[in-house]
Order: C-alpha cells, then sequence, then structure tokens
C-alpha cells in the first residue's frame, strides 16, 4: 500500500469520525422525552405543576418558573422517579409565557441545563396529566444516532469503493509502465 493510499484512508476515517461522533454525543446526553405542559402548550385551568420525563435518570436537579412579569414562582422539586421531575407550585393566576429553566447531573455524570416555556391563558384547555404508567425505561441510543451512524457508514463505504477503484487504476497504469520482461532479445 501506498503512501498516497494510507493518506487517503486516514482521510476516509476522519471524514467517518466526523460524521458519526455529532449522532453519538447527542444521543449520549438526557433530553426531556415527554411534558406537561409541553413545551411551547397553551395551557389553562389551574396549573399547579410541570413535569418533565428524561430519556435517562437525573440526579441533584434543581428548576425555577420564571412568570411573564419576570419574577421567579416559588415551588418545590420533587423526583418522581429515577427519569421524572416535578416543579410543584401554587396555582397560577397570570396570563402570559412561562419559562421553566432547569440543570442537573445525568445518569453519565454530565451536568445539563435548558429551559422551556408554556403560556398560561385561563380560558384555555388544562395540561395533561403524566401518570407512571407512561414512564418507559431508556431504550438505547435514540433513532437520530442510527440514522447518523448509518449515513456515515454509507459514507464510508462509498468513499472506500472509491479508493480501491482508484489504487485499482493506479496498479493498471504501473504495470503498463513497466517494461515487459518476456521481450526477447
Amino acid at each position: 500500500m501506498t503512501s498516497r493510499s494510507i493518506r487517503s484512508l486516514f482521510a476516509i476515517l476522519g471524514a467517518l469520525i466526523l460524521v458519526i461522533a455529532p449522532g453519538a454525543i447527542a444521543s449520549a446526553h438526557s433530553s426531556v422525552v415527554a411534558s406537561s405542559p409541553g413545551s411551547l402548550e397553551t395551557v389553562g385551568g389551574e396549573v399547579v405543576r410541570v413535569d418533565l420525563i428524561f430519556n435517562d435518570g437525573v440526579e441533584q436537579a434543581e428548576m425555577e418558573l420564571e412568570a411573564p412579569d419576570g419574577s421567579i414562582i416559588p415551588g418545590t422539586v420533587e423526583q418522581r422517579a429515577n427519569n421524572w421531575l416535578r416543579y410543584g407550585f401554587e396555582p397560577l393566576s397570570i396570563e402570559g409565557q412561562y419559562v421553566l429553566r432547569y440543570s442537573f447531573i445525568s445518569e453519565d455524570t454530565d451536568p445539563v441545563s435548558d429551559a422551556r416555556a408554556f403560556r398560561y391563558s385561563a380560558s384555555a384547555p388544562e395540561p395533561f396529566e403524566i401518570t407512571s404508567s407512561q414512564l418507559q425505561p431508556s431504550e438505547g441510543p435514540s433513532i437520530v444516532f442510527w440514522i447518523v451512524s448509518f449515513v456515515g457508514l454509507a459514507v464510508l463505504a462509498i468513499l472506500a469503493g472509491l479508493l480501491a477503484e482508484r489504487t485499482r487504476k493506479l496498479r493498471l497504469v504501473r504495470a503498463s509502465e513497466e517494461p515487459s520482461s518476456t521481450a526477447v532479445d
């Protein structure tokens, strides 16, 4: 194998890593798989909690709810299950957008911070209630990871095929340039 072929092979491997790594990293972090109220949902009635369910377990959670006027609504954080957090508070009364900010340590010990917004309007329907029967254990890597991995492997296969074809052509060219050893004097 020539040094050019080796460089090409390393370039292919580098490209594969660049394609697959972001998907693997993205699927490695905990993320919200269900919430009540839902992100950007408008809810009404007596809203006294926000529930978040994650794809992995969470620890050391902190949460705060910001009202439309910018004030922080006092409440309590309750860990209902390994991957279920609830922020409970007095019933909402100010109409407008609320922002729930949260941070925690994920099951793989990474710190995670994020926020979700929802709107409150007294006349809107109440948010659905999350129950323990809706909890599902983590099922491994997300579909995004598998799609990115598949595309990355397809790119690798195409690049490997191109490299093999290029190597074959280079060998043919070199073979045609070599003097024939069967020539008769």
